[in-house]
């Protein structure tokens, strides 16, 4: 993105003038080592002095690394070469009697990615929620393929138990993971300690969503649908994802209003 691009850009010429700095700060230790008990005392106080400011008032300070959420799919399990397709549908509520909005038709096919913009209130969680046939069709058909495994990233993350711990939450996500590799993943994904007893109900919205994230790479879906998936994220822990989703081998459709 072009956020990523100009921040590269800055960090780079930082780190160009903190060297150039570090250069000329060390030539001038040396000088006055050399020369405060010479015959140049007065300009070595003179440079010692001057250097005293400039590290006080001056000094270029290198950003620290922050540690960034290792993101990472597992390699999925191979679906049908068909993996959805909508048929002249409509979104909304068959039981209300209201239409949101019709839905051009899709075809999505094993290994694509697809991003679908909208703003917030749009109906788009509504769209997903249709895909995974939890809410009825208002009209048209919607087919899924063969062989998927669906993983679903909810922006609201209503997949969360509020009284479990994350490490709870983790490991509830397979019947395969231990204590240990739970312990483990959560560490990549910035949890240390304690934090990992810590409740749903005392995490922050980041934290919940890292939980949520962790919980779909565990499961080894096929087929992510993802929902806001950046939403309450960190800009290192969303670039990081965005590296994910674009070298995840499986099928993306992820709804977005940005």
């Amino acid at each position: 993105s072009a956020y990523v691009q100009q921040r590269s850009e800055r960090l780079a010429n930082l780190s160009t003038r903190f060297k150039s700095q570090q250069e000329h700060i060390n030539k001038e230790r040396d000088y006055i080592q050399r020369n405060i008990a010479g015959q140049n005392t007065r300009q070595a106080q003179g440079r010692q002095k001057r250097l005293d400011r400039m590290l006080r008032d001056g000094e270029i300070k290198l950003q620290k690394k922050h540690r960034t959420a290792h993101i990472a799919f597992k390699q999925p399990s191979r679906s049908g070469d068909l993996v959805l397709r909508t048929s002249d549908l409509v979104v909304g509520f068959r039981k209300d009697d209201q239409a949101l909005f019709d839905v051009p038709d899709i075809t999505l096919r094993r290994g694509e990615c697809v991003a679908l913009i909208g703003p917030n209130g749009s109906g788009k969680t509504t769209l997903l929620k249709t895909l995974l046939e939890e809410v009825e069709p208002f009209l048209g058909e919607v087919q899924l393929g063969a062989s998927l495994q669906l993983g679903y990233f909810e922006q609201a993350q209503g997949g969360l138990q509020p009284e479990r711990t994350a490490l709870e939450e983790v490991m509830s996500a397979s019947s395969e993971i231990t204590t240990s590799k739970a312990r483990s993943l959560l560490g990549g994904f910035l949890f240390s300690g304690g934090d990992v007893k810590k409740t749903m109900a005392v995490l922050s919205g980041g934290e919940r969503g890292r939980v949520a994230l962790l919980k779909l790479i565990v499961q080894g879906a096929n087929f992510l649908l993802l929902d806001e998936p950046t939403n309450h994220l960190d800009i290192p822990s969303q670039e990081a994802l965005q590296e994910a989703i674009r070298s995840f081998p499986g099928t993306i459709l992820l709804v977005s209003h940005d």
